[in-house]
């Protein structure tokens, strides 16, 4: 049921949820359209030269992982920083290039990554190779101009002597397939020789290269040293989520924080909203649910939609109401209070229609009001509120010498026929003043006398009591305690407090009646 009403709420206020998502992705999609394009590029440096070593040992390598993090602090250094915007001519102060770049380190592997990110693809180029080129000049132990040009004349002089050695292994080659092909001594003899002298030079050119090898294998060998593997490249796209995107996640966001608004406020509303709320705060049962209908705010008959619609959906309920108060019990008392916590959830025109849906069933109705303060049955039947209930109770049944026979004329004169077949209505009547309201209260406890007269006289099968608000008067209190009837309470959907709903089940509870359930109007 939780997840039934929480799917109500969301249907309810689906058109708000809607609307917030779109005001949210409209808003994403303007933002990020007047934002410029982010370009992002990185560049790669090494630290140390342990990987042109054959056999690099394990303290190279570790040194090399620890000076990685110590250039990713000094690329932004304020000196560094400084010297890369003047020499690379970049449109921006040390302070945005340091907010505009960002280091990437590696716990497993010595390279560092300088990224940068701005809105010409060019100029974030410029920044990241400028940082790099800054750290790898700066750097101490990076070799002179000197130390170059001599690396430079090395690997030139092995990279001849190299050439020289294949070209004398192909001339062994030749030298040995003409020896295999010499038939005179003198020829055999002089081949060996040749072959001799060359296989000297390659040991000769070979001791060399191993010379000058381990030379600038020695000139190379520095672990604090820095050397540019990858450049950066001006980017072709942008970076960052498209507009569209940006106003889907913005709908998305929008439609999440209007539901979850959605549903705090719903928890918060301390209303009778739904069935579901009405059983979970007052533990009865939903008896039926009303349909709100096109009803004049003053009472008139044109409140017995039971009577003028009848296929209505409020008037289903009514029948539904019925139903359940005829039907569920074995032995029903077929008297039925009606009451509600305040003034004008519904109990009036609940009740009455009650009373036309169970004489056009066939049951002989008595709608009696006793509410004292309020009373509008008259009003909704049409009859006069003239005698009534107020003279009905000065009158006490039960005096010495009152017999059904001498009862009989008082009630003729004080129960009303209604335009309905078996419906009569007792009106409430007039009274001199306010005062008289505390002497009727205290003669309620008559009416049961009353009750069976009127089913033995009259043949009167069902009485509906429309009653007072519970919580600001006690007609409804005294009503249960004196008659075995059913307590029907009224309320309103999203107007009824579940304090008060409470309160007034707990007022009945207090005195020995028992609610028998609810009737939720206007849902």
């Amino acid at each position: 049921m939780e997840i039934l009403e929480r799917i109500r709420v969301f249907r309810r206020w689906l058109w708000l949820i809607i609307l917030v998502g779109l005001v949210f992705a409209a808003a994403g999609y303007f933002i990020r359209a007047r934002q410029p394009p982010v370009y992002q590029t990185s560049a790669r440096l090494l630290i140390g030269s342990f990987i042109r070593v054959a056999n690099p040992d394990s303290q190279q390598f570790n040194t090399s992982i620890e000076l990685v993090r110590t250039y990713a602090v000094l690329a932004h250094t304020n000196e560094i920083l400084e010297e890369t915007v003047s020499t690379y001519n970049l449109p921006m102060s040390a302070g945005e290039l340091r907010a505009r770049t960002r280091t990437i380190t590696s716990a497993d592997v010595p390279i560092l990554e300088i990224s940068a990110s701005y809105n010409n693809p060019e100029i974030a180029a410029r920044m990241a190779n400028g940082l790099v080129e800054q750290l790898v000049f700066s750097s101490p132990t990076n070799l002179t101009l000197e130390q170059q040009n001599q690396r430079a004349f090395l690997q030139a002089e092995i990279a001849s002597l190299t050439q020289q050695l294949n070209s004398t292994r192909e001339q062994i080659r030749d030298v040995e397939r003409r020896e295999r092909d010499a038939y005179t001594l003198e020829t055999i003899e002089r081949l060996r020789a040749e072959r001799l002298t060359l296989n000297g030079n390659i040991i000769q050119v070979s001791s060399t290269i191993a010379s000058l090898s381990q030379t600038l294998a020695t000139l190379q060998e520095r672990t604090n040293s820095l050397d540019i593997i990858e450049y950066a490249q001006p980017p072709g796209a942008s970076t960052g989520a498209s507009t569209t995107i940006i106003a889907g996640l913005g709908f998305i966001v929008g439609a999440m924080l209007a539901g979850g608004a959605v549903l705090l406020l719903d928890e918060l509303d301390q209303t009778m909203k739904s069935s579901g709320r009405v059983k979970r705060y007052t533990g009865l049962p939903v008896l039926s649910m009303v349909r709100a209908f096109n009803a004049p705010r003053e009472a008139s008959p044109r409140w017995l939609v039971a009577v003028d619609s009848p296929l209505s959906p409020a008037a289903d309920a009514y029948r539904l109401l019925q139903g359940r108060l005829l039907y569920v019990d074995r032995e029903p008392s077929y008297e039925y209070i009606f009451t509600s916590a305040r003034q004008g959830e519904g109990k009036s025109i609940t009740a009455a229609n009650l009373a036309v849906t169970l004489a056009s069933a066939g049951f002989r109705v008595a709608m009696i009001d006793v509410n004292l303060r309020d009373p509008v049955q008259h009003l909704i039947f049409g009859v006069e509120n003239d005698g009534g209930l107020v003279k009905l109770l000065a009158l006490n049944p039960d005096e010495p010498g009152q017999t059904d026979t001498s009862l009989r004329p008082h009630l003729d004169a004080l129960l009303k026929r209604t335009k309905y077949e078996n419906l009569f209505v007792i009106p409430r009547g007039t009274l001199a003043d306010d005062a008289s309201i505390s002497h009727m209260m205290f003669r309620l406890n008559h009416l049961a006398r009353w009750i069976d007269l009127l089913r033995g006289q009259y043949g009167i099968d069902a009485f509906v009591f429309d009653t007072a608000p519970s919580l600001s008067s006690s007609e409804s209190l005294v009503l249960a305690g004196a008659l075995p009837s059913e307590i029907i309470m009224v309320v309103e959907a999203g107007r009824t407090r579940r304090e008060d709903a409470q309160e007034a089940i707990e007022q009945f509870s207090n005195t020995g009646s028992q609610v028998k359930g609810v009737v939720l109007n206007k849902v």
